[in-house]
């Protein structure tokens, strides 16, 4: 499968409609750092006036998470451009199921740091102390961790294109739904070059929420950027992975269902 990725490097601002959809997806970003931002500084003096401000960084991710879902659905659809953020509704709907799909994973991930960290703090011995016996056991951990975390990264990349094709929650966990496109070397080659982009983007994303200059403005919608990119690739491999045409959008990037 051709991965394409110069032309999703190119997609966030092709077509006429594109720059201003690009720099409103932007602006949530901004938006929703800013809050988050005031959120916690406030919440250590006042958080009852952290509150509203939580409330908006709330709505403002969901929003943006909302959007992504749709750039998946819409990719999968074989559209060419950014889709339309109207009708509001419907982004804040998908936005909602994503971000439950996205919190059961994080759960799942932060399950398995503890149970790792559980195992390094039961060790009756420190790595430095009995030598290549007690490194090897280190790095076997280590080891099975990163593999732990990469394999529910994947699996939770084809629930989130099982949610755009409208499954419902326990439908794009199940296991059995996923396996062909699990299987799918196509599908796994695009994945990992989506991570690479995507993990400096939340390098970026991590820069904006900690710096409030011109450069953490910078770093937003850098972000904003990679998270586009690499859902574009992800979802071109998704629909290669199921061998199957799918409704085509209309002009505003909405389904024709």
């Amino acid at each position: 499968m051709a991965l394409g990725l110069s032309e999703a490097l190119r997609y966030p601002f092709r077509g006429d409609r594109s720059p201003d959809l690009f720099v409103i997806g932007g602006l949530l970003g901004l938006v929703t750092v800013i809050t988050g931002q005031l959120s916690v500084a406030l919440s250590a003096s006042n958080p009852l006036f952290a509150l509203p401000f939580a409330v908006v960084t709330a709505v403002t991710a969901v929003v943006l998470l909302g959007y992504l879902l749709r750039v998946f659905e819409t990719t999968a659809a074989e559209s060419e451009t950014l889709p339309s953020f109207r009708p509001l509704g419907s982004i804040l709907q998908r936005g909602c199921r994503l971000a439950v799909l996205s919190i059961g994973y994080a759960i799942l991930l932060s399950a398995v740091f503890a149970v790792v960290l559980t195992v390094f703090t039961r060790l009756p011995f420190a790595a430095e102390s009995v030598g290549f016996t007690g490194s090897m056991v280190f790095f076997l951990l280590s080891t099975t961790t990163l593999v732990a975390v990469l394999a529910i990264g994947y699996a939770y990349s084809v629930a989130v294109g099982r949610t755009a094709e409208g499954a419902t929650i326990i439908e794009a966990i199940d296991i059995r739904s996923q396996r062909p496109i699990l299987v799918d070397g196509g599908y796994a080659v695009a994945w990992t070059a989506a991570l690479v982009v995507v993990v400096p983007g939340w390098g970026f994303l991590a820069a904006a929420f900690s710096r409030r200059t011109i450069f953490g403005v910078i770093a937003v919608f850098l972000a904003f950027y990679a998270h586009l990119v690499s859902i574009r690739v992800l979802a071109r491999g998704y629909r290669s992975a199921m061998g199957r045409d799918t409704p085509a959008p209309d002009r505003d990037g909405e389904l024709t269902r």
